[in-house]
C-alpha cells in the first residue's frame, strides 16, 4: 500500500501508513523503504524526503548502502545536493549507481568541478564508470569556462571502450555545441548510427549559436526531415535562431508558416525567438505582430520586443513599451533593464533613464554586471563623465566592457588624458583591451599625437589576438599624417588585409593638402577615385592642393572632372567620361609634376615597421 501511493504521487497517504505502522510496532524494512525512495525520486518535495530520511534512521537502517544510494538519489533530484553530500560522504560501500548519481547532482547544478573531482576519487577507488556516469560527467562539462575538461572526458569514455549511443553521443553533441567546437560536435554527430530528437537538435542549435554556420543549420534540419523525424520546439528556436545570424527572413517566415501548422507558436518561447527573428532581420513591424498575437504577455515575450526594438533604433518604442510592462505589473529581468538602458543612451534621454534607474534599484538589480555596465554606459551619454564615474566605482565587479566604456566616454568626450589613463588602470587590473577600447586609445593617441604611444598600442593588439580593423588602422592613418608622416601613412595603408579603404587614404589626403605634398596627395588622390569615384571631399581637397602649390591648370582639370562626373551621376558614359578624364589628369600631372619639400617632422617612428609586418602576416 505504501509503495502504492507513492508510485501514484500520493506521498502524504504514503507517508501516514508509515506512521501508522510505528504506532503499531511493525517497523518497516528496507524493501519498504526501498519502494518509497524509488518512487519519491524527483517527485517528493524537500520536507518530504527528510520526513523520510528521519524515518529511515529511526528505523536504524541509516547505515544500510542500498538505501544510502537511495537517499542520495531523492535528495540530489529534489535539488538538495547538500543533504545529499552528507548521506554520500556516510555510505562505506560506493558502488557505481552511488557514484553515479552525486556527479549527476553535481551536473544538474553545473558545478563541473567537482564532478570531475568526484569522477577522479571514483577511479582512484577502483570504481569503473559506466555509460551514465560519463553521461553525468559530459553534462556536468557544459557549464565550465573552457572545452578542455569535455576533450579530456571524451578521450576517457574512448579509453574506456564504450561505444557512442543515442545519449552518449548527444551529450557529447551538445557540450561540445556549447563550447563552439563546432568541428568536434560534427564528428560526433557523423559517427553516431542513431540518433534522436535530442542529438538534432544539439546539432542545429550549435550551429545557430556558431557565427558563419547558420546555414548548415537549415540544411541538417532537412535531413532531418528526410528521416522521418518530427521537429519540437527546441529545433524550431534553433531554426529561427539561425534566422536571425543569417538575416534570412524568408526562411523565417517558412519556419513561421511551419510553426503556425503545428500549432507551436503560442510557446512563449517561439513567440520570443519568432520577435527576435524579425527584428534581426530588421522587420520590426512583423516583430510587433508576433508580439500583439501572444496569447499572454510575459517578462520574456516583453523583453524580446523591448530588445527588438532597442537594436533597430526605435528607442521611444523601446522605452513605451518598457512603461507599459511596468504597468501591466510584469517584473523586468536583466534582459529588459540592458536594452530599455540602451535606448536612453542612444536618445540620450536623462528622464527616462534616471527613471528606469530607480527601478533597477527596487528590483534589486543594480549590482548585477551587465546591468551595472548598462547603467555606466547610459550615463556617459545622459548624465556625463562624474556620475558614470560614480555608477562605475560603485560597481562590485568588473569585466572587460566596464572598462571599456568608460574609455571610450571618456574619448567621446574629448577627455584624452582620462581615457588613456584608464585604459592604463584596466591592464594594471589584468584585463586585455577588446576592439572597440583599442580605438578609443587609438583616437586619444591621435588627439594628442601621441605617435609612439599609438604605435606602441597598435602592436599591442596581437599580443592580444585582435585582428585590426578599418577603425584602428584609419585612426592610426591619421595619427600618422598629423604627425607630417605620410610616407608611412601610407605605407600602413597598403598593409590593410581586407583591402584599400576609402576614409583613411582621404584622410591622408587632407594632411597631404596641409602639407602642400603634391606627389603622395595625387597617389592618395588615385586610391580614392579608384575607390569612390564620387567622392565630392576628395575633389575639393586635391583642388587646394594644387591651387596651393600653384598648379592651377591642375586644379582646373580637377574641378571639371568632379562636374562631369556629378552631372549624370547614374549614367555610365558619365562614369566612363569621368574615368578618361581622371586617367589623362593623371598622365599630365606626372608629366608636370614639380613638389615642394615636405614640412615635416623627420622623427623616427617606433615599431611602425613591425607594426607593418605584424599587419602583412
Amino acid at each position: 500500500m505504501i509503495a502504492g501511493y507513492s508510485q501514484q504521487g500520493n506521498n502524504q497517504e504514503a507517508f501516514k501508513l508509515l506512521s501508522r505502522m510505528q504506532k503499531h510496532n511493525m517497523d518497516p524494512n528496507g524493501v519498504t523503504f526501498a519502494s518509497i525512495l524509488k518512487a519519491c525520486s524527483g517527485t517528493a518535495s524537500m520536507s518530504e524526503n527528510r520526513l523520510l530520511h528521519a524515518y529511515i534512521v529511526e528505523s536504524a537502517l541509516d547505515s544500510d548502502d542500498f538505501l544510502g544510494s537511495s537517499l542520495t538519489d531523492v535528495y540530489a533530484k529534489g535539488g538538495g545536493l547538500e543533504d545529499a553530500r552528507k548521506v554520500f560522504d556516510c555510505i562505506t560501500t560506493r558502488s557505481v549507481v552511488t557514484w553515479t548519481t552525486i556527479i549527476a547532482g553535481y551536473a544538474q547544478v553545473e558545478d563541473g568541478e567537482e564532478a570531475i573531482q568526484l569522477f577522479k576519487k571514483m577511479c582512484k577507488e577502483g570504481i569503473e564508470p559506466n555509460k551514465l556516469t560519463f553521461a553525468s560527467l559530459v553534462r556536468a562539462c557544459a557549464a565550465m569556462a573552457d572545452s578542455t575538461s569535455v576533450m579530456l572526458v571524451h578521450s576517457e569514455i574512448i579509453r574506456a571502450g564504450f561505444d557512442l549511443d543515442v545519449v552518449l553521443g548527444s551529450a557529447l553533441v551538445d557540450v561540445y555545441a556549447k563550447h563552439g567546437k563546432i568541428e568536434d560536435a560534427e564528428n560526433v554527430f557523423n559517427g553516431l548510427q542513431e540518433r534522436n530528437i535530442v542529438t538534432w537538435s544539439s546539432m542545429i542549435g550549435g550551429y545557430a549559436h556558431s557565427s558563419g554556420h547558420g546555414l548548415k543549420a537549415l540544411q541538417i534540419f532537412q535531413q532531418m526531415l528526410a528521416g522521418d523525424i518530427a521537429a519540437d520546439v527546441s529545433i524550431y528556436v534553433g531554426l529561427l535562431r539561425a534566422c536571425s545570424g543569417l538575416e534570412a527572413i524568408t526562411y523565417g517566415r517558412l519556419v513561421h508558416g511551419s510553426l503556425l501548422e503545428k500549432g507551436l507558436e503560442c510557446h512563449k518561447f517561439v513567440v520570443s525567438s519568432l520577435i527576435d527573428m524579425y527584428a534581426k532581420c530588421k522587420s520590426i513591424e512583423d516583430a510587433y505582430t508576433v508580439f500583439q498575437m501572444a496569447t499572454c504577455h510575459d517578462v520574456v515575450t516583453f523583453s524580446a520586443m523591448i530588445f527588438g526594438y532597442a537594436l533597430q533604433g526605435f528607442d521611444k518604442d523601446a522605452i513605451h513599451l518598457f512603461y507599459e510592462m511596468v504597468k501591466l505589473a510584469q517584473v523586468p529581468d536583466t534582459v529588459t533593464f540592458v536594452s530599455v538602458l540602451k535606448s536612453c543612451s542612444n536618445s540620450a534621454s536623462m528622464m527616462d533613464g534616471k527613471l528606469i534607474y530607480s527601478y533597477i534599484v527596487e528590483s534589486q538589480l543594480e549590482k548585477d554586471i551587465h546591468v551595472g555596465n548598462s547603467i555606466v554606459n547610459m550615463l556617459t551619454t545622459c548624465s556625463g563623465m562624474e556620475d558614470a564615474k560614480c555608477a562605475f566605482n560603485q560597481l562590485q565587479e568588473r569585466d572587460n566592457v566596464s572598462w571599456t566604456t568608460m574609455i571610450t566616454g571618456y574619448a567621446q568626450a574629448k577627455d584624452y588624458s582620462l581615457a588613456l589613463r584608464y585604459y592604463q588602470d584596466m591592464k594594471e587590473e589584468g584585463w586585455n583591451p577588446d576592439s572597440v577600447s583599442l580605438v578609443s586609445i587609438l583616437s586619444a593617441c591621435n588627439q594628442e599625437t601621441l605617435v609612439a604611444e599609438g604605435c606602441e598600442h597598435f602592436e599591442a593588439m596581437k599580443m592580444c589576438n585582435i585582428m585590426p580593423l578599418e577603425d584602428h588602422f584609419n585612426c592610426m592613418v591619421d595619427l600618422l599624417g598629423n604627425a607630417g608622416l605620410l610616407e608611412e601613412a601610407t605605407d600602413l595603408l597598403l598593409c590593410m588585409p581586407n583591402g584599400f579603404d576609402v576614409i583613411g587614404w582621404t584622410s591622408v589626403l587632407s594632411h597631404c593638402s596641409s602639407l602642400q605634398n603634391v606627389e603622395i596627395g595625387r597617389n592618395c588622390f588615385e586610391h580614392v577615385m579608384a575607390l569612390d569615384s564620387y567622392k565630392a571631399g576628395a575633389y575639393v581637397l586635391v583642388c587646394d592642393l594644387f591651387q596651393s602649390t600653384g598648379m592651377d591648370k591642375d586644379a582646373i582639370l580637377t574641378e571639371k572632372l568632379r562636374q562631369s562626373s556629378y552631372a549624370l551621376e547614374k549614367s555610365g558614359d558619365a562614369a566612363v567620361k569621368g574615368c578618361d578624364e581622371l586617367q589623362h589628369l593623371c598622365a599630365i600631372g606626372r608629366e608636370t609634376f614639380h613638389s615642394k619639400d615636405m614640412n615635416c617632422k623627420h622623427h623616427a617612428v617606433p615599431n611602425i615597421k613591425s607594426v607593418q609586418n605584424m599587419v602583412a602576416r
